[in-house]
C-alpha cells in the first residue's frame, strides 16, 4: 500500500486495525496449538526485518539517522569524547556512548552505520523479548499467559490511533505529543538507543524482584544489579531515572511489610543500585556539560502543558482500564497469587507515569518514562485477555487486534515510506555519500583530504554526514527534502536537544550568514577574520557565484581548492598561534 495512503488517517486507522486483527488471530492461533516461543521469537523478528528490508528510505535514514551517523563519523575520525557534529569545537552534549558501539561495528565488519543499526535492532529486540519473557515467570506459571503477557508489553497493551485523535482535537486547538514511545516495538524498527535502555529497564526489574520476593538475593546478584544501572547511566541515562522510579515504588511497598529480612533486602538492592549510578555518573555529567539550564528536566509548571499530559494519560490508560474492570473477578484471583510482586509493579507503573506529568524535559523526552510504565502494563492486561481467550475467543482476538494495531501500523508506515532517500543519499560500504555527483565530489576530497578535526562553514544540513567533518553551526534556513534523516527543525537540534549558549549560536550564525550569501565585503573579512582566529582548521563549501566572488576578494584570508559545478571549496588561512 503507498505510504501516500497510509498519510491520511482514516485509511492509516483502517490499516493498522486490519493487519492488528490479522496479528492477534495468529498470536492466538499459536498460542491455541501450543507453539514454542522460538516461533514467537522468529515472528517478531521477522517484522520488523520486514521494514529494513522493505524500504531502504526508512533504514538509511529512519527518523533521525543522518545525525546519529553524523556522530558515528565523528568516533570512526578518532574523536572521543566526539566533537557536536552541528556546532564544531565543543563536545557533543548528547548520550553518545551507544555511538561508540555503532563505530566498532562499522569499524569491525566494514558495514554501513544503518546496517551496524539493523543488527544492533534485532539483537536487542531478541534479548528484550526473552527477557520480558522471563519476567512475566514471576507473574504467571502457564506458558500461555506468559507469552501474552511478553507480546503486549512489546506490542502494546493500549489503543491509540493517534491520527484520528489528532485530527480530533486539532479542531479544539489542543496538542497531542505521543512522541512515538508507545508500543515499545516502534522504537526497534528506528535509528535510536531507546533499545538498550528497554533491556536495562526489563533486566533491572528481573532483578529486582528476584532480590525483594525469592531468596536469591546472593553476591551475584547484587553485582548483576551494580553493573545494570552502571551500564545504564553510561549508554542510556533516560532510563536511569526509570531504573529509580522502579526501584522506588518497588522498595517502598517492599518496606510495607515492615519485616527485618525485607529492611535488610531493600538496604542491600539500594545500595548496589546507588553505587552503579554514582560509577556511572560522570559520563552523564559530560553529556550534559554546557548544556543550559532551560534545556535540562524541570518541574511541569504550565497548567496547560500539565492537562495535555493528563489527557493523554487518559487517552492511553482508558482501554487498559476498561479491559480490566470487563473483568474484575480474573483480575483479582491473579493478584491474590501475587500480591506482592504485583503491588510493587503497580507502584513502578505508578512512579513511572508521574514522573511524566510532573517532570519535563528537551524534545518531551519524559514520554519516554511512560513508555517504560507501558511495558510493565502488559503484566496486567495478560490476565484478562487470556481469560477472554478460554471464554470468548473471538472477542479476544478483537481485544488483542485492537491492542496490536497501533504497533502494526506503525511498521506498515514505515515499510511503505516512499524509496526517496536516492534522491538525496547512498550507502558506498561504511559511508554515506551524496547524491548529486558535485556534492560528492566536495565533500569526498573534504572526507578524504582535511583533518579530522577540520570544522566545515556550509548552508547543507547533510554535510555533516557526507563530509564527516562538524559543520560550524547547524543553519537554519536549509531543508532538504522535508529534513529527512533529521525530522526536527535545524534549530531545535543545537538551541534544545544539544542546549547551546544562544549568544554563541546566534554569533555563529551571524558569520555562517555573512560568508554564504555574498553579503557585504566588510561583514564577509570580520566573519572570515574570526574564523581565522579558530583552534580548528576551517573549510567554506560557497554554493552561489556571488559569496563565491566574495570570498575569493580575500586571498589574504581564503584559498580556493577545489570547484565542482558551482561549488566552490575555500580553505581559511589561519592566523599562526605563537606561544606566548
Amino acid at each position: 500500500m503507498p505510504n501516500a495512503l497510509l498519510d491520511d488517517p482514516y485509511v492509516y486507522t483502517g490499516a493498522s486495525l486490519l493487519l492488528g486483527f490479522a496479528c492477534a488471530g495468529v498470536f492466538i492461533g499459536l498460542l491455541r496449538i501450543r507453539a514454542g516461543k522460538w516461533v514467537f521469537l522468529a515472528l517478531a523478528l521477522t517484522g520488523v526485518a520486514c521494514v529494513y528490508a522493505l524500504n531502504p528510505t526508512h533504514r538509511i535514514a529512519s527518523f533521525h539517522g543522518f545525525y546519529h551517523a553524523s556522530i558515528v563519523y565523528q568516533i570512526l575520525n578518532g574523536t572521543l569524547p566526539p566533537q557536536d557534529p552541528l556546532m564544531g569545537g565543543a563536545w557533543l552534549s548528547y548520550p553518545w556512548a551507544p555511538h561508540v558501539i555503532l563505530a566498532g561495528i562499522v569499524a569491525g565488519t566494514g558495514l554501513s552505520v544503518s546496517w551496524a543499526m539493523v543488527l544492533l535492532n534485532l539483537a536487542a529486540l531478541s534479548i528484550a523479548l526473552a527477557l520480558c519473557y522471563r519476567l512475566t515467570a514471576y507473574f504467571f506459571e502457564d506458558n500461555s499467559p506468559r507469552l501474552l503477557a511478553t507480546g503486549m508489553a512489546v506490542f502494546g497493551a493500549t489503543l491509540l490511533p493517534e491520527r484520528l485523535y489528532t485530527l480530533y482535537v486539532q479542531e479544539y486547538g489542543i496538542a497531542l505529543d505521543i512522541h512515538g514511545t508507545i508500543p515499545i516495538l516502534r522504537r526497534f524498527s528506528n535509528m535510536n538507543a531507546m533499545p538498550v535502555g528497554v533491556i536495562l529497564f526489563v533486566a533491572y526489574a528481573i532483578l529486582l524482584l528476584r532480590v525483594l520476593t525469592t531468596e536469591q538475593g546472593n553476591m551475584r546478584t547484587h553485582a548483576a544489579l551494580f553493573a545494570t544501572v552502571l551500564l545504564c547511566g553510561m549508554l542510556y541515562p533516560f532510563a536511569l531515572v526509570a531504573l529509580a522510579a522502579f526501584g522506588a515504588g518497588a522498595g517502598l511497598v517492599a518496606l510495607s511489610t515492615r519485616t527485618a529480612p525485607m529492611l535488610r533486602r531493600v538496604t542491600a538492592a539500594g545500595i548496589s543500585s546507588a553505587l552503579g549510578a554514582a560509577c556511572a555518573l560522570p559520563l552523564p555529567l559530560m553529556y550534559v556539560a554546557g548544556r543550559t539550564s532551560g534545556t535540562s528536566f524541570a518541574l511541569t509548571t504550565d497548567i496547560e502543558a500539565f492537562a495535555h499530559k493528563v489527557l493523554q494519560e487518559a487517552l492511553i490508560l482508558s482501554p487498559l482500564a476498561l479491559l480490566l474492570l470487563a473483568q474484575p473477578r480474573t483480575v483479582r484471583d491473579w493478584y491474590r497469587g501475587n500480591p506482592l510482586r504485583v503491588q510493587m509493579v503497580l507502584a513502578a507503573c505508578i512512579a513511572l507515569i508521574l514522573l511524566h506529568l510532573f517532570i519535563s524535559g528537551p524534545d518531551t523526552s519524559e514520554a519516554k518514562w511512560r513508555a517504560f510504565a507501558m511495558i510493565l502494563a502488559g503484566l496486567f492486561a495478560a490476565p484478562a485477555v487470556h481469560k477472554l481467550m478460554t471464554t470468548k475467543p473471538a472477542i479476544a482476538v478483537a481485544v488483542l487486534g485492537l491492542f496490536f494495531s497501533l504497533g502494526m501500523g506503525d511498521l506498515a508506515w514505515k515499510a511503505a515510506r516512499p524509496d526517496i532517500v536516492h534522491e538525496v543519499a547512498h550507502e558506498k560500504g561504511r559511508f554515506l555519500h551524496a547524491a548529486h555527483p558535485d556534492e560528492d565530489a566536495i565533500y569526498t576530497w573534504i572526507a578524504e583530504n582535511t583533518p579530522r578535526n577540520a570544522v566545515l562553514v556550509d548552508a547543507n544540513i547533510n554535510g555533516s554526514v557526507f563530509g564527516r567533518r562538524a559543520l560550524y553551526i547547524m543553519m537554519p534556513g536549509r531543508q532538504v527534502h522535508g529534513l529527512l534523516g533529521w525530522t526536527y527543525p535545524p534549530a531545535q537540534w543545537v538551541d534544545e536537544i544539544h542546549g547551546r549558549e544562544p549568544a554563541e549560536i546566534q554569533s555563529r550564525r551571524a558569520h555562517s550568514n555573512a560568508i554564504l550569501s555574498g553579503a557585504e565585503p566588510e561583514a564577509v573579512k570580520q566573519a572570515l577574520d574570526h574564523l581565522a582566529e579558530a583552534p580548528f582548521p576551517v573549510f567554506i563549501i560557497s554554493r552561489w557565484p556571488e559569496a563565491s566572488a566574495r570570498l575569493a576578494a580575500f586571498p589574504e584570508r581564503t584559498i580556493q581548492i577545489l570547484a565542482a559545478g558551482d561549488l566552490r571549496l575555500f580553505e581559511v588561512r589561519q592566523v599562526l598561534h605563537t606561544p606566548e
